[in-house]
C-alpha cells in the first residue's frame, strides 16, 4: 500500500491573511467538530489552448491553461467566536454574536489542511491567502444538528505559490 495516500482529516485551521509578505501566519484558529467527510480541496481541470499550424486543421499543440483551485468544509461548532471569524459581524461579551448589517465583503483568510497519520505520513496543505465564505443551515431538529458550511477560493498571494502540499 502506498504511504502517500491521504485518509482522513486530523485539523481545519484559520488564520490571518498578511498581505505585507504573504506568509503563513504562525497562529491558527482550530475548527472543531468538522462534519464527516465534509473537507475537500478541489482543483478544476484546466482548459486546453490549441494552437494550429498554419497549413492544417489538426491540433499541433495543446497548452493547459491555469486552473483555479477551491476547498470546502462544514462543522457543527455554532461558537459565537467562530460565527464572527467565518461570517463577520461582532461578537458582545460571551454570549452575544450581532450579524453585520451592511454589505461585506468576502472575508481573507489563511488556512491550513491536515490529514491524519496514513502509513506514517501527515499531508498538509498551506494556502496563504483564500477568500472564504460560509453559509449555514441551523437546524433546529433532534436528529440533524445545525451546521456552518464554507467554501473558499485560493487566491494568489504575491510572487509564492498559492498552494503548498508537504509530508512528513
Amino acid at each position: 500500500m502506498s504511504t502517500k495516500r491521504i485518509v482522513g482529516i486530523a485539523s481545519v485551521e484559520i488564520g490571518h491573511y498578511n498581505a505585507t509578505s504573504y506568509a503563513m501566519p504562525s497562529t491558527f484558529t482550530k475548527i472543531s467538530n468538522l462534519v464527516l467527510d465534509s473537507v475537500r480541496i478541489i482543483r478544476e481541470t484546466p482548459e486546453p489552448a490549441q494552437i494550429f499550424t498554419e497549413d492544417s486543421d489538426v491540433v499541433d499543440v495543446e497548452i493547459a491553461q491555469s486552473a483555479n483551485w477551491s476547498f470546502e468544509f462544514a462543522t457543527y461548532d455554532m461558537m459565537n467566536t467562530l460565527f464572527s471569524l467565518l461570517v463577520g459581524g461582532t461578537v458582545s461579551g460571551a454570549t452575544v454574536w450581532k450579524a453585520p448589517t451592511t454589505a461585506t465583503t468576502t472575508v481573507e483568510k489563511s488556512i491550513q489542511f491536515t490529514s491524519k497519520s496514513y502509513g506514517g505520513k501527515v499531508h498538509v496543505f498551506k494556502i496563504p491567502h483564500a477568500s472564504i465564505r460560509a453559509g449555514g443551515e441551523l437546524r433546529f431538529s433532534k436528529s440533524t444538528p445545525g451546521q456552518l458550511t464554507i467554501s473558499g477560493t485560493v487566491l494568489t498571494a504575491g510572487a509564492n505559490p498559492p498552494i503548498t502540499k508537504t509530508y512528513v
